[in-house]
């Protein structure tokens, strides 16, 4: 079983510019790459991994800047990695019924959801 783990880094205070680029990497593979995140709807970046059950370290890299979330629980090591856990919990798309005139293929007036995610499973 595969569990979902969604990575987000906030947008930035008031005024400050947003980061061109943020990148998550960690022990789900090793530290072994980059992974690219995408802006997200009102600002920062997210990114939604599937990961075998467990705990992960892991850091952003923000503008080529590791850095560490202080939304995410960190561990007590002087890098202060960020903390994140994959449960069993099975993932599956959601989408809410169309509204009336939304324009649906679906008899009962459903739509179908599609999202991006990036599967790190061996």
């Amino acid at each position: 079983r595969l569990g979902p783990v969604a990575l987000h880094w906030p947008p930035p205070p008031d005024g400050k510019p947003e980061p061109g680029a943020v990148w998550a990497r960690g022990s789900w593979d090793g530290w072994a790459r980059d992974l690219a995140m995408d802006p997200a709807p009102g600002g920062g970046f997210r990114l939604l991994l599937v990961l075998p059950p467990g705990r992960y370290e892991m850091k952003f890299i923000v503008d080529g800047i590791w850095m560490s979330s202080d939304d995410i629980e960190k561990t007590d090591c002087p890098n202060k990695n960020n903390i994140v856990f994959a449960s069993e919990m099975a993932l599956a798309p959601y989408s809410p019924p169309a509204l009336k005139g939304g324009g649906s293929d679906e008899e009962d007036g459903s739509t179908v959801a599609s999202s991006a995610v990036l599967s790190l499973a061996n």
